[in-house]
């Protein structure tokens, strides 16, 4: 699980379109990357707000998780490592509690993606 490399073994591409297999509430996720790298490089609360939104909005929407969550939660968790100011871990707390409580998106379940909210809580 990660932003370009293994999927693990759900048959996803490889490489730096890998995002492009996931899916987000418009379609192709191939733009969560450039949302998480400027997440994790805000300086304010107020940019870590919209940043959040712009995020909430696409991987999980009105308690519907897309499969571009996977990835997302894997980032967020990893985020926790480094410092970062207190409003992006709020935001990323935010976000990691919004996936494992919502239902994944039928689009996913139907093309054999159940397991989608079991991934993101392990």
């Amino acid at each position: 699980m990660g932003l370009g490399n293994d999927d693990g073994g759900r048959g996803a591409r490889t490489g730096t379109d890998s995002m492009g297999f996931y899916r987000q509430i418009n379609g192709s996720a191939a733009g969560i990357r450039d949302s998480l790298t400027g997440l994790l490089a805000l300086r304010s609360a107020d940019e870590a707000e919209q940043a959040y939104w712009g995020l909430e909005n696409w991987v999980v929407a009105q308690g519907t998780v897309y499969s571009s969550a996977e990835p997302t939660i894997a980032v967020l968790m990893a985020s926790f490592l480094d410092d970062r100011i207190e409003p992006i871990k709020i935001s990323a707390l935010d976000l990691i509690y919004q996936v494992p409580t919502g239902a994944a998106n039928e689009s996913s379940t139907e093309v054999g993606n159940e397991g989608l909210i079991d991934r993101c809580r392990d």
